[in-house]
Order: C-alpha cells, then sequence, then structure tokens
C-alpha cells in the first residue's frame, strides 16, 4: 500500500479513454490517506455537495459564454480596424 501511495503521490491525474480506472483508484488512495484529519482545511476539501458543484459548473459555463461573446465582438472590431483605409477621390 505504501508503494502505491508513493505513485499516486507523484502522478498527475490523467483524463482520457481508459484513464478513469487509474484515475478512480488514485483519488480513493488521496481520500483514504486524509479522511480521518482533524485538520478544518482538510475536511473542508474532503466535503462534496454535489448542489454546490453544479451551481459552480453553471456560473463557470455562463462565463464562458459572456467571455465567447466578448470575443466574438473583439474579433469583429479587429476585422474592421484592419481593412485598408478607403482611397479618397479627388
Amino acid at each position: 500500500q505504501r508503494g502505491i501511495l508513493k505513485s499516486v503521490r507523484s502522478q498527475k491525474l490523467t483524463l482520457g479513454p481508459g484513464m478513469e480506472n487509474a484515475d478512480d483508484r488514485a483519488i480513493k488512495v488521496a481520500f483514504a490517506t486524509f479522511k480521518d484529519s482533524k485538520d478544518d482545511t482538510v475536511k473542508k476539501t474532503l466535503t462534496f455537495d454535489p448542489k454546490v458543484e453544479e451551481e459552480e459548473v453553471q456560473e463557470a459555463m455562463a462565463d464562458m459564454k459572456t467571455i465567447t461573446g466578448e470575443v466574438k465582438n473583439e474579433a469583429k472590431i479587429l476585422k474592421d480596424l484592419t481593412k485598408p483605409d478607403k482611397k479618397k477621390k479627388k
């Protein structure tokens, strides 16, 4: 078990097909390591409220939508600014 724990501490979680089982094991080992902690910060970190998490995801999605709109507007402005100047008629 110590070997597994040492391995988990040195690994980064990897997202991708087929990695879910390895990530799941790493999370379980990390949780088991700290679940009996008396430290308030650790306890707060280990507490999971799906409703709060969903609210945070919804807020992040709204922020991304706003940012996407702003970037599109800036792209339009930049496109207009990079057009060649119109020649003046004499």
